[in-house]
This record gives structure tokens, C-alpha cells and sequence, in this order.
């Protein structure tokens, strides 16, 4: 039951999956209700997040650095994507899988990287759903490409063709290319040139005033990681911010009281 002794009137209920599909599938059987179901209101804006862990909230709940990944310290209700779809009252689709890239894997293979599999209703079923409804589009992949002192080739060309693809499936909607906060050093430094160069040639190539580069950058002096060195709450909250902020000054979205 949950809904139970509430005054009579309409109900918004919703259902969200915490966890990546590796901890098996969720399954809706159905709903009773002693009124009746009507359609739920469609909101305004619309956000559609293309990435790794970072945005499936992998360790997001973790205490500590030492931590690995579980399906406890897991949730994407926590994310910067959640947080920022609550803030400006928008719907937020995620697509994540923690381990990928856009061109190499954290495993370094190279077969079903995000730009394959990114529409997938499950990861590992071939099979496409439907482009959803797309006002910003964040792009948030290459920490899997770069990690651990790699330099995959090819990566800026694929990276400009991704989005060249996303935009002429979404061709109003304004799409961010992030990077970090999870690599530093010259893997940080590698990772996050080669994302600005991927952004200026799509850029140049179709003349698109609506795609730029977003840098997730940690704060100072706070306490903003959990397992294996992932975002936790604080990380992701600054992630949140720095978004926030963007939309506020690039498209002129407002924060709901």
C-alpha cells in the first residue's frame, strides 16, 4: 500500500530505479486503486543524460573512498542529472552504464561503447527505443577512454560524430559535452582536451550555437567522494550547481521555489 488514508483528491506516484541492470531486471506487474488512474501531467522541460558511473550514481551513498561498487551505495535519485531535473522541475532519462566509454571501455574493449547502445531498454538486448523528448542533452563519457594513462586513437573524430548524431536527432536541444570530476593529472588534462576539440569541430562542421563543453570540477575543502573514488552526495550536489548554473545563464530556466 502506498497510498493509505490520504484525503481524497489526485495522487502523483513515481517509480524509480535506483540501480544499474547487472542486479537484474525490474518488473511493473500493475497497480489497484479504489479511484481511478488518469494520465500524469507532462512537464515543460526535458533532460537526457548519455553516460558512465558518474551519472548512474555508482557509489553515491558510499562513506568512504574504500568502498566498492554495490547496488547499496548505488542511486540515481542522488545524481546531478535527478537533482537538477528536481531543481527545474523537468523529467530527467538517463541512460548510464557504469565501465563504459565512447570509443574504449574501462576494460579497454571496444564493442557496445554508449554511442552503441545508449537507446538499448536494457544494455545487454539488442533493440533500440525511441529517441525521447530532448531539451538538453548531456554528454558525459571519455573517463573510461582516458583512465589509467590511456589515449585511445580516434577518439575526437567519433566523439564529433556523436554528436553530429544526437544533433540531427535533436535538433533544438542544447547539448552539454562533460567532463570529470573523476580522472586528474595528465589523464584529466588528455581527456578534457580532446572533449573541447571533439565540441569546436562539431561546432565548425554544422555551425550548432547549441553545443559546448561542461568541466565537473571538485570544490574545495569538502568531503565529495565515496566509493572508489566516485561523487558521493556533496560531489554530486556540486556537479548539480555547476549545471544548474549553465542552464540558468545559457537558456534562461528557472529554479522552482
Amino acid at each position: 500500500r502506498v497510498v493509505e488514508g490520504a484525503p481524497h483528491g489526485p495522487h502523483l506516484l513515481r517509480l524509480i530505479r535506483r540501480t544499474e541492470p547487472m542486479f537484474g531486471p525490474t518488473v511493473f506487474m500493475g497497480a489497484d486503486t479504489d479511484g481511478s488512474f488518469a494520465r500524469p501531467p507532462e512537464k515543460e522541460k526535458s533532460l537526457f543524460v548519455i553516460g558512465d558511473s558518474i551519472s548512474a550514481g555508482y557509489g553515491v551513498e558510499g562513506e568512504t573512498t574504500s568502498c566498492k561498487f554495490s547496488a547499496d551505495t548505488e542511486n540515481q535519485y542522488l545524481t546531478y542529472a535527478a537533482l537538477v531535473a528536481r531543481a527545474f522541475e523537468a523529467d530527467v532519462i538517463t541512460a548510464a552504464v557504469s565501465g563504459k566509454g565512447l570509443v574504449r571501455n574501462y576494460d579497454g574493449g571496444a564493442k557496445n561503447t554508449m554511442p552503441e547502445i545508449y537507446l538499448r531498454g536494457l544494455p545487454d538486448r539488442p533493440g533500440d527505443l525511441p529517441f525521447p523528448r530532448s531539451d538538453v542533452i548531456i554528454v558525459h563519457l571519455g573517463t573510461n577512454d582516458f583512465g589509467n594513462g590511456a589515449r585511445p586513437p580516434g577518439f575526437e573524430e567519433r566523439y564529433a560524430a556523436f554528436l553530429e548524431e544526437l544533433r540531427k536527432k535533436a535538433p533544438d536541444a542544447m547539448i552539454y559535452a562533460a567532463m570529470g570530476p573523476l580522472l586528474f593529472g595528465e589523464d584529466l588534462k588528455a581527456a578534457a582536451g580532446a572533449v573541447k576539440r571533439a565540441v569546436e569541430a562539431a561546432r565548425a562542421g554544422a555551425g550548432d550555437d547549441k553545443l559546448s563543453f561542461i568541466a565537473f570540477e571538485d570544490p574545495e575543502g569538502r568531503e565529495v567522494r565515496g566509493c572508489d573514488w566516485h561523487p558521493n552526495a556533496a560531489g554530486q550536489e556540486h556537479m548539480a550547481d555547476i549545471l544548474g548554473a549553465r542552464l540558468e545563464a545559457d537558456l534562461g530556466w528557472e529554479r522552482r521555489e
